[in-house]
């Protein structure tokens, strides 16, 4: 196995069990072998926002997704950390790009709509509440923000059977 190999498995490791500032260390050392991984960079960007370095944590994921357009998850963890930067727009385009390389990725659809939402635009939530319902028609996260959209746009009725709805697939969900 490549030197740069273990080093990133070594820091996937520390940062699976929570030794966060170790995985960073590991995963720096890993990009010094590899320095076009960009796996490498995307689990170093979720490392430092766990941290509390969202700015640090764009900067190395927005890599990760200039190295690999396709990664999904680097994507949607990219949408997260502008998201916590107040950057609505860039993290909206994030997530979009993070559902359009995978339209099954759940979290993508769920965080969309809520940064929409808190964005004033319940309509456009609702939407994409709906949209994401198709792929998830369990998920009680959803449909929960599709109540919410609804409740939002005026349209209480509808919000109503949406909250009911979130509760019934989740009835120990502490947002239903």
């Amino acid at each position: 196995m490549a030197a740069a190999e273990q080093l990133f498995r070594k820091a996937l490791a520390h940062h699976r069990a929570g030794r966060l500032e170790k995985a960073v260390d590991g995963y720096l050392a890993a990009m010094g072998r590899a320095p076009e991984d960009g796996r490498i960079y995307a689990n170093l960007g979720v490392a430092l926002r766990g941290l509390g370095h969202s700015w640090k944590a764009a900067e190395v994921l927005q890599r990760a997704v200039d190295l690999d357009p396709a990664a999904a998850d680097a994507a949607y963890n990219l949408g997260n950390a502008l998201g916590d930067l107040g950057r609505t727009g860039e993290a909206e385009t994030a997530y979009r790009r993070a559902l359009a390389s995978d339209p099954d990725l759940l979290g993508g659809w769920v965080n969309l709509a809520l940064l929409l939402q808190r964005d004033g635009r319940p309509g456009e939530a609702a939407a994409v509440a709906r949209d994401g319902l198709e792929r998830h028609p369990k998920s009680a996260d959803l449909t929960l923000s599709l109540g919410t959209a609804l409740d939002a746009a005026g349209h209480g009725t509808a919000a109503e059977v949406a909250f009911r709805r979130a509760v019934a697939l989740d009835p120990d969900a502490p947002r239903a």
